[in-house]
């Protein structure tokens, strides 16, 4: 599994462009979304597979949330590695852990 956290940001200065108006609630209302960072487990698990997959040189392929898993695809893609996102099947989006996996073309028997 692949985890994802909302990061920190509290101890990080807002810089909106505006003039600041010592009103920090209205600031952090204009503020943009918290970046997702991976947890320290995530960022272990991203450091395996990227290792694998340019060791082995075989696209990953990652299920699960689409937010994290295209966020988890940069981030293997920055260090040089073939990523694929499986495509959302059913009615919604694809709920439960994010998880990799070796790509594997359908072959013929």
């Amino acid at each position: 599994m692949i985890g994802f956290e909302d990061a920190d940001m509290s101890a990080v200065p807002l810089n909106t462009g505006q003039l600041n108006t010592g009103d920090r609630a209205a600031e952090e209302a204009s503020a943009p979304a918290p970046r997702r960072v991976p947890t320290r487990a995530g960022a272990e698990a991203l450091d395996l597979i990227a290792w694998a997959g340019t060791r082995l040189n075989l696209p990953i392929v990652l299920s699960g949330p689409p937010e994290d898993a295209a966020l988890a695809a940069q981030l293997l893609a920055a260090r040089g590695v073939q990523v694929r996102i499986a495509p959302e099947t059913g009615a919604g989006p694809r709920s439960g852990p994010l998880r990799a996996d070796w790509y594997r073309p359908c072959r013929p028997p």
